[in-house]
């Protein structure tokens, strides 16, 4: 259990940096999976103008991500 935590904290100290970008990436990714869920049976035309809304957001804050 030493050695495991031992390589668990190195690894999560080596990535810290990337976990605010992760973050933010999975959120985009829930919302696409949610817009695509279609639970409401929106019109197809809908949930292509929500998709494009994110694709906007993902393409205007994609510097704030970094390199994933």
């Amino acid at each position: 259990m030493t050695r495991l935590r031992t390589l668990v904290v190195k690894g999560l100290t080596t990535t810290a940096a990337m976990w605010p970008g992760i973050q933010t990436t999975f959120g985009w990714v829930h919302q696409a999976a949610c817009l695509l869920e279609n639970e409401d049976e929106a019109p197809g035309s809908e949930v292509r103008r929500h998709m494009e809304g994110l694709l906007a957001e993902m393409t205007e804050d994609q510097a704030s991500v970094g390199a994933l």
